[in-house]
């Protein structure tokens, strides 16, 4: 007997008739009616997300309370951080004061390093200035400022696709410009978390996803659950993600209150360990949840009492507990192959709660502890859990496993040889190449890298040469120094980041600003031969041209010869480009610009 239109409706409200069925019942009119849908049954579960590889976390960084780098951080997890304190000086407090842990030096900022001037600078919310500064840095580390970052293709043949998700759940700074409204100061920075995400990607000409996110605690989880989606599906290549919380207005502190910023980069494990690339962690799984009705505030919702033991022996609530356990499923891993679980409350113990940086602080603490264990059985997986989230809102879990153990002795990471002192041996002559945004920073950068020569913590040269060219941005102010050994390298650095490189340093120094020049006047770039002229002369090994050619304005680094033939990703990057901070706040300096630096 055949349905009329009310009943095919009335049947697919109730949940007997498929959608599918209703249309074709609608649309044709004919057929014999379905058989009815047990009301009791459950549709079938999605399929948990899963990551049989992993992604590999190969940059990572992060600036913490009472600790300006994960050197640092690293030191608290034995030490133990210091007392809770007022915030710093400069800061505004309420007039009961708070004890917390908060960043230092939160005005400074370099805006010429980042192609600013100071107005717009002070008219930048800090928290998206540190964020761009640490988001930087995980580039710079991972060897992705430059040459390489072009051999980032997605999936859709678009080069340098990389995305970027940021957590971040809080706009004080727009907060303390109102206030100065009256005060006589019209000029109001920016706001919206879409901002924080964005200058990282318009500075690196990054063509990746762009997303923030705002889910309290677990903000940096769950965008590190939509990177990774973004990673399964193809959207990008690469994904960067971080977080950052500032309490800069006095309604958001209050005793335990923390700071935070940091990121990381992730890049499938297969496409990580063929491209040569340091790998500090893997990401194995991840899940993302609420807890339903349970998740309101209302006391007669309030279900959720009695713990759960999760991994290492830690309790959990039973919401932390399901959530756990689906991101192991997903990854195929026994709960008891978990040796290290880190949580909110583990966090706090040396950030204080961070708000949208809680879930980084976790996973970083875990990826530290990972990377320590003493002793450990390369043949067993080390693993941990991270958890971010509340009683009353969205939670986060991620599955994350130790990266490859490195050998006792660790060795180049091109020859596969340990390393050897590197004396004044006279060898095959090497190109070196620096830039920097103005002379300051390249001074500054080139004094930075003959230090760490001088420490004797470098590469060979070909490797140092080499990490150099292809992973560093070509900026306007450059260097290129030829040179056979590390000790005359660090001696010719040393003298040109002092004035004075002599008259030693012959023809094996060149420098050039190229900030007032007109960019390639030759266009040279734009040619299509020049590419094979660079390689013929990479291939040659003609040095002096191609230092020429690198101060007279042409990128010479954007070819495949450029590698020498060599893995990319070194295991030991050379030090970061030298940033030229200075105090930068409203009201101080968004009337008119500063002086930069020179």
């Amino acid at each position: 007997m055949r349905m009329d239109n009310r009943e095919i409706l009335t049947r697919f409200k109730d949940g007997t008739l498929g959608r599918q069925q209703a249309v074709e019942l609608l649309t044709e009119g004919a057929g014999p009616p379905p058989p009815p849908v047990p009301l009791t049954a459950r549709p079938e579960p999605a399929a948990p997300r899963t990551t049989p590889a992993g992604y590999a976390v190969i940059g990572i960084a992060g600036r913490y309370p009472h600790a300006g780098d994960l050197d640092a951080f690293r030191r608290l997890l034995h030490t133990g951080p210091d007392a809770p304190a007022t915030p710093p000086p400069g800061r505004l407090i309420d007039e009961r004061g708070r004890t917390g842990h908060y960043l230092d030096r939160v005005a400074d900022f370099d805006p010429d390093f980042f192609r600013l001037t100071a107005r717009e600078a002070a008219l930048t919310d800090p928290q998206e200035r540190l964020f761009l500064e640490v988001a930087w840095q995980v580039m710079e580390d991972a060897g992705y400022t430059g040459a390489r970052l072009d051999a980032l293709v997605g999936a859709d043949g678009e080069p340098r696709s990389v995305g970027v998700y940021t957590a971040v759940s809080s706009c004080d700074y727009a907060l303390l410009a109102a206030e100065l409204w009256a005060d006589g100061h019209r000029a109001m920075p920016r706001s919206g978390h879409g901002n924080v995400a964005h200058p990282l990607s318009a500075l690196l000409d990054l063509r990746g996803p762009n997303w923030s996110v705002d889910t309290a605690d677990s903000s940096f989880l769950v965008a590190l659950h939509q990177a990774i989606g973004a990673l399964e599906s193809g959207e990008c290549a690469a994904a960067l993600v971080g977080a950052v919380e500032l309490r800069l207005h006095p309604s958001r502190q209050f005793p335990g209150a923390g700071e935070g910023v940091g990121a990381l980069l992730l890049k499938p494990l297969d496409r990580a360990r063929a491209d040569g690339d340091t790998v500090h962690a893997v990401i194995r799984s991840s899940a993302v949840g609420r807890t339903g009705r349970a998740g309101t505030t209302g006391p007669a919702h309030r279900t959720e009492q009695t713990g759960h033991t999760g991994p290492g022996g830690q309790t959990l609530s039973p919401g932390e507990d399901r959530l756990v356990r689906r991101a192991l499923a997903a990854a195929a891993i026994d709960a008891d192959t978990v040796t290290v679980l880190e949580t909110p409350d583990s966090a706090a113990r040396t950030t204080g709660r961070a708000g949208a940086a809680t879930g980084l602080a976790a996973l970083t603490r875990a990826v530290l502890r990972l990377g320590e264990e003493t002793g450990r059985d390369a043949s067993v997986p080390h693993r941990a859990v991270v958890t971010a989230g509340s009683e009353t809102g969205t939670r986060a879990c991620v599955v994350v496993e130790a990266g490859p153990a490195r050998p006792a002795t660790e060795t180049d990471p091109f020859t596969g040889r340990p390393p050897v002192e590197h004396g004044d041996d006279r060898g095959a002559p090497e190109l070196i190449l620096l830039s920097a945004p103005t002379p300051g920073h390249l001074a500054a950068t080139a004094r930075r890298l003959a230090d760490w020569l001088g420490a004797g913590r470098a590469p060979d040269l070909p490797a140092l040469a080499h990490a150099l060219r292809t992973g560093r941005a070509a900026l306007p102010c450059r260097l290129a120094v030829t040179a056979h050994s590390h000790p005359e390298l660090a001696e010719l650095l040393g003298d040109f980041a002092a004035g004075a490189p002599g008259d030693r340093a012959g023809r094996r120094l060149r420098v050039t600003d190229l900030r007032t020049a007109p960019a390639d006047p030759l266009l040279l770039d734009q040619a299509p031969e020049t590419r094979a002229y660079l390689s013929a002369l990479w291939r040659a090994g003609r040095l002096e041209q191609l230092a020429g050619l690198w101060t007279g304005g042409v990128d010479v680094t954007r070819t495949a010869e450029a590698a020498d033939g060599r893995e990319p990703g070194p295991r030991s990057m050379p030090p970061r480009s030298a940033l030229l901070p200075r105090p930068l706040w409203l009201g101080r300096d968004t009337e008119a610009d500063v002086e930069p630096p020179t």
